[in-house]
């Protein structure tokens, strides 16, 4: 449903249903919740930590299950597009997949076997490796999806102990309303000048209250149930509501290109895109065209031709 044809009773409907999912998150997550807030910092799989890294570079974090050679087009694009972007000096590409995961994280046996009983899907267990990973590694996770049309400057990894993408000037609707993007965090890792106490605690209690959900549950209480489980830590811890609070709205048009993938391409209408905006979430989800009824190329054909060529500066 477009923003723009929302009613009322809508909206009403919108925030009644987002209420109830937070309470019912709450009640479920309560006894871990409790244990945190009074500084009980358990750990439910205190053995998950794998890896040694054998170098000082900053690891970034993406999960594509099948492995590289399985991406379809538009994971290939903003695969592409993130390898340019990266400063090579400083980033080192992680890639996890079925394969190489155990080399990283060893999850815990509910987990694994609720996942090969389709009870865990792979977007959800995305979800609990997102937060152990950057838990025991620090270093940044985004979702295999981002399209990058600038070179990120290195300053952006030393001078940043936390980031997320926000922008919360938009009319929104649901339960984030701009205050962070779920599939896309950084933490600053120790070597570099390390993160906040409060961002470990953040990445640390989300891990964990994955752990406890999937523990106890066999169902999805919602599809985003990432965000609702964030929201939990916003509202209940304070300095975690300061952490996000402070991070700077940045790329505004993030999640408009997602739109206009199947639109004509002419430079004009790309570079309205990207004069303010230099990362984009797009959707494997979509059908996607390379071309126009008329035979020109889509801005998704013009992106699959030059994906080596994107990232500028």
């Amino acid at each position: 449903m477009n923003m723009k044809e929302m009613t009322q009773h809508d909206i009403e409907a919108i925030q009644e249903k987002t209420r109830l999912l937070q309470r019912m998150t709450d009640l479920i997550l309560n006894d871990i919740l409790t244990l945190y807030r009074s500084g009980l910092y358990i750990e439910l799989n205190p053995d998950e930590k794998r890896w040694q890294p054998a170098s000082d570079k900053i690891p970034v974090w993406l999960i594509w299950w099948q492995g590289e050679e399985a991406m379809p087009d538009l994971v290939k694009v903003c695969y592409a597009s993130l390898q340019k972007a990266l400063p090579d000096e400083l980033c080192e590409i992680h890639l996890i997949t079925q394969e190489n995961l155990e080399e990283y994280i060893s999850l815990p046996e509910w987990v694994v076997e609720k996942f090969n009983a389709g009870a865990i899907t792979i977007t959800h267990l995305s979800d609990i490796l997102r937060m152990a990973l950057l838990d025991n590694y620090s270093g940044l996770y985004l979702d295999a999806t981002y399209l990058f049309t600038e070179k990120i400057e290195p300053s952006s990894f030393i001078d940043t102990s936390f980031f997320t993408l926000c922008d919360r000037d938009r009319d929104w609707k649901d339960l984030v309303q701009g205050r962070w993007s779920g599939n896309f965090f950084y933490l600053r890792p120790d070597t570099y000048g390390g993160t906040s106490d409060v961002a470990h605690l953040f990445v640390k209690y989300m891990t964990n209250a994955f752990y406890y959900y999937w523990a106890s549950q066999n169902k999805l209480t919602d599809y985003y149930l990432i965000d609702y489980v964030i929201d939990e830590a916003y509202r209940s811890f304070p300095q975690v509501q300061s952490l996000l609070n402070s991070v700077p709205d940045t790329n505004p048009q993030v999640a408009d290109l997602i739109f206009a993938l199947n639109e004509k391409y002419t430079p004009e209408i790309f570079s309205g895109f990207t004069r303010d905006t230099s990362v984009f979430k797009l959707s494997n989800r979509i059908p996607l065209s390379e071309k126009t009824e008329s035979g020109g190329p889509t801005i998704f054909g013009y992106l699959l031709e030059n994906k080596k060529g994107l990232c500028q500066g």
